[in-house]
């Protein structure tokens, strides 16, 4: 668990190590190799944007 401080450094690191943003409209990718982690983060994509 990443406290909430630390969140959006954690997410960038995320996405700037295993991830891409698209160059038009809003398109994120990560890959990984756990199904936990690809669920928790989005999670906190989820809670983030109040979808």
């Amino acid at each position: 668990m990443v406290s909430e401080k630390f969140l959006q450094s954690f997410v960038r690191g995320v996405i700037d190590g295993d991830g891409w943003v698209g160059h038009e409209g809003y398109q994120v990718n990560v890959t990984t190799g756990s199904l936990a982690f690809a669920e928790g983060l989005l999670a906190v994509f989820l809670l983030e944007l109040k979808i």
